[in-house]
């Protein structure tokens, strides 16, 4: 469901990280006031972030000390994305140098047959170079994620996920 809350009617880019390797990227970049954690979900959420009328202080104070609700803390009805979250400050611009936590990038472009022939898979090759680009499909209900070469990587064949959740693979 997350191609159809944030991409464009299906139509995206999801980046796939080493969460131990941009972690350590963000420790290296960044000295101070830095969080990563995974998302809590509740049923009972609130979407009051800041008190009115205070000052950027007294703002700022509430943030350091309210850190987890603000923003490590979402709707329960978000759960199925499993989201975690790498939070820094800074009082400049600045941009995380994610280096070779980058593993590859998922593009998915529902309406395009020919994948590797569109503009956005030729613009994303000559910016990732060697990461691989996979393709992200979805046809009457099933999704399928292909190598360039398109070799299906997933559903992988044989396993039902749904009746298979307590094996490792």
């Amino acid at each position: 469901p997350l191609w159809g809350y944030y991409a464009d009617k299906g139509n995206g880019v999801c980046l796939v990280f080493d969460k131990l390797k941009l972690l350590s990227c963000l420790n290296s970049q960044f000295a101070d006031f830095k969080h990563s954690r995974e998302i809590g979900y509740k049923d009972k959420f609130s979407r009051a972030l800041f008190p009115n009328g205070k000052s950027l202080s007294v703002v700022s104070h509430y943030i350091k000390n309210n850190i987890e609700s603000i923003f490590f803390t979402k709707s329960s009805e978000w759960q199925c994305e499993q989201e975690f979250r790498l939070l820094t400050y800074s009082k400049k611009e600045e941009y995380l140098n994610f280096g070779e936590s980058l593993l590859s990038v998922i593009l998915c472009l529902p309406k395009i047959e020919r994948w590797k022939e569109s503009e956005e898979y030729k613009m994303l090759k000559r910016i990732v170079g060697e990461i691989p680009i996979l393709h992200y499909t979805t046809s009457f209900g099933e999704n399928i994620l292909n190598d360039e070469d398109d070799k299906k990587l997933y559903p992988i064949p044989g396993i039902d996920w749904d009746v298979d959740t307590d094996r490792d693979y």
